[in-house]
């Protein structure tokens, strides 16, 4: 009978190695394989909106799930953090890849979030895109900036966008990616960035018209930071 042999993380990367890791804003990231709560992301309905899981049997994009409105103007569905669960203080990185299934009357906005309905976020750094208009916008209490430039998307279509701080959070640059990783767009902000505000983390997809239709379609999404924290 051989021994057996119990091998803890402290004893694979040492004791201090380990304690920084701890210490850092680690990445966290779903490939919603279901359309419940996500890993740091709750669940809702924007008036009456749905979700459901959907299975397309596309290799590149395992798990999937898709966001409808309801007969109710301003419907939908948001996964999101707590509201005020992040102060932005440099280094916050975070990306969803995603398609969109109307742009009719439909508003996105995915990143640093602390809405809840189809307003704009009070404090938060995201990529909004309301019918087939993409941007960047930074607010702080509800002072808003928007990037200099845009981008035209199209239904039907993965994309990947990402949110990401310099280390100090003075700056706020977008990316938007093809589905092949081409870059498509990119632009920054560096005005009504919120770091003594808090704000959330996720996307909202909501609708103004008063039909039920599918509206997006969630494939990945993650939020990290490199950032040392005194913890």
């Amino acid at each position: 009978q051989g021994n057996i042999t119990i091998t803890t993380l402290e004893s694979l990367l040492g004791e201090s190695l380990l304690y920084g890791y701890l210490r850092r804003f680690n990445n966290l990231f779903t490939e919603f394989f279901h359309s419940g709560i996500q890993n740091a992301w709750t669940t809702s309905a924007v008036s009456s909106g749905t979700v459901a899981s959907i299975w397309i049997l596309d290799t590149d994009h395992p798990g999937i799930v898709q966001i409808s409105s309801s007969t109710t103007t301003n419907s939908g569905y948001y996964y999101r953090s707590g509201a005020g669960a992040y102060i932005l203080s440099g280094t916050e990185e975070t990306e969803l890849v995603f398609r969109l299934n109307t742009t009719t009357n439909t508003t996105t906005q995915f990143g640093f979030i602390d809405t809840s309905t189809s307003a704009a976020s009070v404090d938060g750094v995201w990529i909004n895109i309301a019918g087939t208009t993409l941007d960047g916008r930074t607010a702080t209490s509800s002072s808003s900036s928007t990037t200099s430039t845009n981008y035209t998307i199209v239904i039907n279509t993965w994309y990947s966008v990402k949110v990401v701080l310099n280390s100090n959070a003075t700056l706020a640059t977008f990316y938007l990616y093809s589905e092949a990783g081409a870059l498509l767009w990119t632009n920054t902000l560096a005005t009504n960035i919120p770091t003594s505000t808090a704000t959330g983390n996720g996307v909202i997809c909501t609708n103004s018209g008063t039909s039920a239709v599918d509206l997006i379609e969630l494939d990945y999404m993650s939020v990290s930071g490199s950032r040392t924290l005194n913890r």
